[in-house]
């Protein structure tokens, strides 16, 4: 069982931030052998969502932040622990993101930068192609976009 946890920044406490920045780094950077600035400033302003098992892992995370100067809000940062792919976790993630997104954001559209290859999980949840695709980091990304 999961249970998921929605907090902006000012509340996470220290444990659960070194836990998001742990999972985050050990997968966007390290796994996916991108060496780029994880830490990027944009923390402070997002909500941070987190799912926990029983025993407090954290097995899945996505950060929410909000549009500026007139641009969509953004969904962004959406992990899952190697260990628990492939078990529809990823799914459950983005349907609390989503949530989360259309209550703070009702009737406008959210917009992710997928990487390429997911292009089809997300079109699943309803997000459609807005852009050029475009590499960064290595890896092939595709801005997409869906309507709260």
């Amino acid at each position: 069982m999961i249970t998921w946890h929605e907090a902006p920044f000012e509340a996470l406490s220290p444990a659960q931030l070194y836990d998001i920045i742990a999972l985050r780094q050990r997968v966007f950077v390290v796994e996916q052998d991108a060496a780029y600035q994880e830490l990027d400033g944009l923390d402070v302003d997002a909500v941070h969502i987190s799912g926990r098992d029983a025993s407090g892992a954290l097995l899945a995370y996505l950060r929410l932040r909000p549009g500026v100067g007139g641009a969509a809000p953004r969904l962004e940062r959406v992990v899952v622990a190697p260990s628990h792919r492939a078990q529809g976790l990823g799914r459950a993630l983005m349907a609390v993101g989503l949530a989360a997104a259309r209550r703070r954001w009702p009737g406008v559209s959210l917009r992710i930068e997928a990487l390429a290859y997911l292009t089809r999980f997300y079109e699943a949840l309803g997000f459609q192609p807005c852009g050029a695709p475009y590499t960064a980091w290595g890896w092939a990304h595709l801005p997409m976009v869906t309507s709260l």
